[in-house]
Formats: C-alpha cells, structure tokens, sequence
C-alpha cells in the first residue's frame, strides 16, 4: 500500500468523552479519521507509543495526571 492510500494513525490523548467525540467527529468530517486511538492517561498514553508511531498526537492541554505539552516531548 503507498503512503498516499495508508490510513493516518492519530494518537488522541483527551480524557473528556464528549471532546473526544466532537474531535472525532470534525476528524470524520474532514475525512481523516481512519485509524484514531483514544487515550485518558499518561499510562495508556505511553503504552500506546509503544505499539505504534501515530502521524498525528492530539494531545488535551491539561488533565488530572498529565499535560500536552510533556506528552508531546
């Protein structure tokens, strides 16, 4: 499969399933969902890193253990 016709693997670390659907939905909207995997913490986020190197990491600024800007590093 080229890369053109690979899915984007998106990473979404977001704790609130409500923002987690309206992201999903706008991602769905621009035909760019195809292979989303949601996460609410730190554990679960590090732990999906290492099955996988998303194309994309939407990361909530701030939750209860964790925030984007220390996922993103």
């Amino acid at each position: 499969m080229s890369d053109a016709m690979r899915p984007v693997e998106i990473l979404m670390l977001e704790d609130s399933p409500l923002d987690a659907e309206l992201t999903r939905s706008r991602l769905e909207r621009a035909q760019i969902a195809d292979a989303v995997t949601r996460v609410e913490s730190r554990r679960s986020f590090l732990a999906a890193l290492e099955g996988c190197t998303p194309d994309l990491i939407l990361a909530d600024f701030a939750l209860p253990d964790f925030d984007g800007l220390t996922a993103l590093a």
